[in-house]
């Protein structure tokens, strides 16, 4: 299913938080926070919600961010943003938001 462009609300706020990116039209550019570098390579697409490093080449998601950035576990990521997004990520169980096909 396609992600809604609110669904990538908290991936800025985070992805900024941990390099302090500058505009490059669309994208944001700043200093890559997994490896030390004097000029920018890491990009955050805030329209797609997606981060990429190109000097370690360290790519991916707000989830894969927070594993990487935090050592969080996938399950860790996901109470992490449903805090920060005021909602709570057990309310329901798996199944009833997977469709059978």
């Amino acid at each position: 299913m396609p992600r809604k462009k609110s669904d990538h609300a908290l991936t800025l706020p985070i992805l900024s938080a941990a390099c302090c990116p500058q505009s490059r039209g669309a994208n944001l550019k700043g200093l890559c926070p997994f490896h030390k570098e004097k000029t920018p390579s890491f990009t955050v697409t805030p329209a797609k919600g997606i981060f990429y490093c190109f000097g370690c080449h360290k790519g991916g998601d707000v989830f894969t961010f927070l594993m990487e950035f935090e050592g969080l576990s996938f399950s860790e990521a996901l109470h992490m943003l449903a805090d920060e997004a005021g909602r709570d990520s057990c309310t329901a169980p798996l199944s009833k938001h997977l469709s059978v096909r």
